[in-house]
């Protein structure tokens, strides 16, 4: 009975030494940083491929389940980290088709379905991204110190509004040309 005690007592010490936990902000930043590096991303872009986006993510939601007596700071970072990563995904899931996902190219009406979809999912992406820099402006305003030391400045939080509301436009624009042209095509036969 003794024995199970400490067999189970030791296989306890060596899980504990298999997951480090962070414990600073400079720490959790490193542990990221190996992250970004790993699927090509970094702390102003993402990876550009759905495979490294997902792989990625499921690393950083490791990160998060071993940082719980990380400082609010790093918790907050990570926490947008995650959340615009999750937007990326849902975009990156928009333009499985390629070409076929817009308008800009031209279209015709039997790729109503695709454009459509994809229009839904790229104003998703973008409602999630607004998300994402809500957490993103807390952290700046609240750990200015730590922000600027990772050098993520407001005008970051700019930039990436800019970038969500003309992914959010270009949407709602493909949505309405299908919408005119093929589903009023559609109710006039």
């Amino acid at each position: 009975m003794k024995l199970n005690y400490i067999l189970a007592f030791a296989v306890l010490l060596l899980l504990a030494g298999c997951t480090t936990e962070i414990f600073t902000f400079e720490q959790g930043v490193s542990e990221m940083e190996k992250i970004d590096g790993k699927y090509g991303a970094d702390f102003k872009s993402m990876p550009g491929v759905m495979d490294n986006a997902v792989l990625m993510r499921r690393d950083l939601k490791e990160l998060e389940g071993r940082s719980f007596s990380a400082p609010e700071s790093f918790k907050l970072f990570l926490d947008y980290r995650i959340k615009s990563l999750e937007a990326n995904i849902i975009n990156l899931e928009a333009w499985k088709h390629g070409r076929k996902s817009t308008t800009v190219y031209g279209f015709g009406c039997k790729s109503l379905g695709i454009v459509v979809n994809s229009s839904r999912l790229r104003n998703y992406s973008a409602q999630k991204g607004y998300d994402s820099l809500e957490v993103l402006k807390e952290f700046v305003d609240q750990y200015g110190e730590e922000a600027l030391s990772i050098n993520i400045t407001q005008r970051d939080i700019v930039f990436s509004n800019v970038y969500y509301y003309k992914l959010e436009d270009e949407a709602s624009k493909d949505k309405r040309i299908i919408e005119h042209f093929c589903i009023k095509d559609e109710k006039e036969q």
